[in-house]
């Protein structure tokens, strides 16, 4: 995204929308997960995982 960054997004739609987020990034740093939690998602998945954890995941 040009003008932002997933995080900047997740906080937006957080703030005007009470909407449960899925993460999906191909980078598993800690730190970049506990960051995506803490902004506000209710999972973080990495994509060689996607399919069946999106498939069973509840939030």
């Amino acid at each position: 995204m040009p003008d932002m960054d997933a995080f900047k997004l997740l906080e937006l739609v957080g703030l005007e929308m009470d909407l449960p987020v899925i993460m999906l990034s191909a980078h598993g740093h800690t730190k970049l997960v506990k960051k995506g939690i803490t902004h506000g998602t209710c999972d973080y998945l990495l994509k060689p995982d996607v399919p069946k954890k999106v498939l069973d995941h509840e939030c």
